[in-house]
């Protein structure tokens, strides 16, 4: 599998056969053309065929999935190979997941430039979609009906591609076809061991027909041989406990061993002689058939009542004979003599009894055996046909009569010997023996298979709980395959909880499995593919860079979240280079995106590319394309050129270009003057004026804006101005614009210049109710004449304004040159006192934190 796919992993669409050239036919029918009607081709309007105009709409709209179909259907039936390639490359480049198309493709590759560019088109298919059951079962049928290696070769390729199919795929929950298929392919080859091989991985796979893998595994157990289905150890460990378990049952039961010699029906091959008979698993192969039979401790070996085997092909069986046996003319198998060496056979095939020497016993014309004597030699039969025997020590018991008559001296011959009640009873006995060995036998092989079934059967019970576990989810996926259309809430709802549910199941292969089936449903859903990378982080961090890759560059081109998620990842891993790449192709993607723009700017900003940050910043404001983005990013480059490169200059020409442009918007003024008051101790009081004044003379900033200026440089003037006259034309200023907006009793609409309704700012930043806000306005006016006069006689000097009361607090100091303020308190009927600060000649908004008391 890893072959097959880093080999079409590095296969691009352009390693593709070249197109063929255009016959001569062609070339001289256009070239006839040109030449015989040119005036006709220029007056005529050129008519578009219906191969150019699906491609006109899909190049303007690459995702018109409809359009790309008909192209497709289009290009198909042509015999351009040009034109056909570029088609469908580019549809499968932008929708990769569309396995039938790569189907396609490779079909009229297939017809048109022969099987070798074929299989390259399923290589990239499946490189680009590997959990295509369909698609790993197209390409092993093309396989094994292309490949012109031999039998034994081709075997091994298209095994490789199943066993590559199963390794991607194989958990996949509704893979089912093609564990089916692969299993079937290995018994139509006889590869039993194979085939139950895939048996035990299938078992421990939850898939949508699990019980019916149960089923076709139990039938193959009960239709093959053992030995021709278990591996040499397995089998060896089964028999070894089931001839236990007999033999502990049977000395129970009192009956005696039983010898191993007879013709059972069905008889269990002991491990020694398993490994000599037994089915090799997909290795050598012979053009000579096997003994149909093989003999296991004297007897013949052969299927039980019932039994459908077939001998193996011979692809998969060895043709080597068990060392023990020696074949007979017609195949069958003769036991050999207490010394290992082998008896003769007769000409019918009949095995011929041997000597206590061991030797072998001659036989008669017709086949039959002849009594030796004690020293070996044969005894001539009876002129009836019936053999002699011998010495009591040489004699093997009573003599048939199938033995036909020889000729010899009948003075030489003995008396023939009549059959005696000893020799009846050691035939039933031997027939007692072959009956119990055979009923010993089939009690083998039933206890073998019974083994297999419940080996495996706690394995099963497993899969069975995991199918039931997933089963509802399964359910809820009604559509396991791509399509630009979007899914239902529902539907979306059933993965993230699916997804959820196998994660904390905890087996990383099923997980990741099922993220990649996720995917190829949800492709087009940003946040499926980023769940992916967070958990394939946290297993495979080696593998996020891949998964970025496919989502940004394939199925998500114009997603910005997972662009700058992927250029974060690149970023923290070092990769400076791939960061700004996958920043910069997203900005061409998606022009005019602040948060795009943005994140280049960190980038370079955080690591210390000043000139590259600037050159951002300018190109961003040479291609916004409305004001609020020219002026949010002009603020943003003047406090980069403020505190970063620390040149102030450059930053107010920043901020005064965009002022210039937009002169009316009061944001931009506030910015500026900000920028201005952020040197801390450097502040420098002519600029921070200049900025003021500029907003005063403004004629597009509305009145309002204007007198929070106003009031906003009487702040400034009181915290840092250095001349008392310039405070006093401030606070000059401010009463005209405040009496102009009508004494701030007017409610300001919600919205205007960023105030609210019915609220007015003071100077700490919090808020007054508006006619608490005129009151205290009133009092201080009152105040201003206080301030006249020295500071000694300044409670005698003030006359109460009408409905007001006013006193200096008591311990408050007298204003002074540098604290030209004195603290009063004032009440009015129905309010509660209140106390503020007052200036000389100064008395507007100028209080700080009023304090309320009874």
């Amino acid at each position: 599998m890893a072959e097959l796919m880093d080999t079409s992993t590095s296969t691009d669409a352009t390693s593709l056969a070249a197109p063929p050239p255009a016959t001569p036919v062609e070339s001289t029918s256009a070239e006839e053309t040109t030449a015989v009607a040119p005036k006709v081709e220029d007056s005529v309007a050129v008519v578009e065929t219906p191969e150019a105009q699906f491609w006109a709409t899909v190049k303007e709209n690459p995702s018109d999935f409809d359009t790309w179909v008909k192209l497709l259907q289009v290009v198909e039936q042509q015999d351009k190979t040009f034109a056909a390639r570029e088609a469908f490359d580019t549809f499968l480049a932008k929708f990769p997941f569309c396995y039938g198309y790569w189907k396609k493709y490779a079909d009229y590759e297939q017809r048109q430039s022969g099987n070798a560019t074929a299989k390259e088109v399923y290589r990239r298919g499946l490189t680009a979609v590997p959990l295509s059951i369909d698609l790993w079962m197209q390409y092993a049928t093309f396989t094994e009906q292309t490949s012109k290696a031999s039998d034994l070769d081709k075997i091994k390729e298209v095994k490789a591609i199943y066993d590559a199919a199963i390794a991607t795929a194989g958990l996949d929950f509704r893979s089912d076809r093609l564990w089916e298929t692969y299993i079937d392919w290995l018994k139509n080859l006889s590869c039993l061991k194979d085939a139950l091989d895939v048996f035990d991985q299938v078992l421990c796979v939850p898939t949508q027909q699990y019980s019916k893998h149960v089923d076709r595994f139990k039938e193959l157990v009960t239709s093959q041989r053992p030995v021709d289905i278990l591996s040499d150890e397995e089998y060896s460990q089964l028999y070894h406990e089931v001839n236990a378990a007999i033999t502990a049952q049977e000395a129970l039961s009192s009956i005696s061993a039983v010898p191993t010699a007879s013709n059972s029906p069905e008889a269990v091959t002991p491990p020694a002689a398993a490994a000599a008979v037994s089915t090799p698993s997909m290795t050598t192969a012979s053009d000579e058939t096997t003994a149909e039979s093989s003999a296991v401790n004297g007897h013949a070996v052969a299927p039980a009542d019932g039994d459908t085997s077939t001998p193996a092909s011979p692809t998969c069986v060895s043709s080597e004979e068990p060392a023990d046996m020696k074949a007979t003319e017609e195949g069958g198998s003769i036991p050999a003599t207490e010394e290992g060496t082998s008896v003769p056979a007769t000409e019918d095939g009949t095995s011929v009894p041997a000597t206590e020497e061991g030797t072998s016993v001659p036989a008669t014309e017709d086949g039959t055996s002849v009594p030796v004597t004690e020293d070996g030699t044969s005894v001539p039969a009876t002129e009836e046909g019936t053999s002699v025997s011998g010495s009591d020590e040489g004699s093997s018991g009573s003599a048939a009569d199938t033995v036909p008559p020889v000729e010899a001296d009948a003075e030489a011959a003995p008396a023939e010997a009549a059959p005696t009640e000893l020799d009846d009873l050691a035939e039933l006995k031997m027939l007692a023996e072959q009956e119990a060995l055979a009923k010993r036998d089939v009690k083998m092989v039933a206890g073998i298979r019974e083994r297999i079934i419940s080996k495996r059967y706690a394995v099963h019970e497993a899969t069975q709980n995991d199918v039931r576990k997933r089963w509802s989810f399964e359910e809820g996926i009604k559509r396991p395959y791509f399509h630009v259309k979007p899914l239902e809430r529902s539907q979306l709802k059933n993965w993230r909880d699916y997804l959820e549910f196998e994660t904390k199941e905890g087996n990383a292969d099923r997980v990741e499995l099922l993220y990649e089936r996720c995917v190829i449903s949800c492709a087009l859903y940003e946040d499926f593919w980023m769940k992916y990378v967070k958990y394939i982080e946290s297993t495979k961090p080696d593998n996020v860079h891949r998964i970025y890759e496919r989502a940004c560059h394939i199925h998500l081109p114009k997603k910005p979240n997972i662009h700058l998620a992927w250029a974060a990842y690149e970023e923290a891993q070092g990769e400076i280079e791939t960061a700004r790449q996958i920043l910069q192709s997203l900005d061409a993607a998606v022009p005019h995106i602040v948060l795009v723009k943005l994140h280049r700017i960190s980038l370079e900003r955080r690591h210390e590319f000043k000139d590259n940050t600037s050159k951002i910043f300018e190109e961003a404001l040479a291609q916004s394309v409305s004001s609020e983005a020219f002026n949010f990013y002009s603020w943003r480059f003047a406090r980069f050129l403020s505190k970063t490169c620390h040149d102030l200059v450059r930053a107010r020409t920043v901020m005064e270009a965009a002022i210039e442009k937009d002169s009316g918007n009061k944001r931009l003024f506030q910015q500026l003057l900000s920028l201005e008051l952020a040197q801390g101790d450097n502040v420098d009081e002519a600029r921070v004026e200049v900025v003021f004044t500029a907003a005063q003379n403004s004629t597009l900033l509305s009145q309002n804006a204007k007198q929070g200026f106003a009031q906003r440089r009487l702040q400034f003037l009181e915290e840092f101005g250095t001349s008392p006259t310039v405070l006093m034309d401030a606070y000059e200023s401010y009463q005209k614009l405040y009496k102009k907006s009508g004494g701030g009793s007017r409610k300001r609409t919600h919205g205007q210049d960023g105030g609210p309704s019915s609220k007015m700012p003071r100077l700490d930043g919090s808020v007054e109710d508006s006619q608490q806000a005129s009151a205290f306005a009133k009092a201080n006016q009152a105040l201003q004449a206080m301030h006249t006069q020295p500071a000694a006689s300044a409670a005698a000097a003030v006359a109460p304004q009408a409905g007001y009361a006013y006193a200096p607090v008591a311990g408050a100091a007298a204003p002074t040159a540098q604290q030209p303020w004195m603290q009063m308190q004032y009440a009015t009927a129905g309010q509660p006192a209140a106390t503020g600060y007052a200036y000389p000649a100064v008395a507007g908004q100028t209080w700080q934190y009023p304090q309320y008391q009874q």
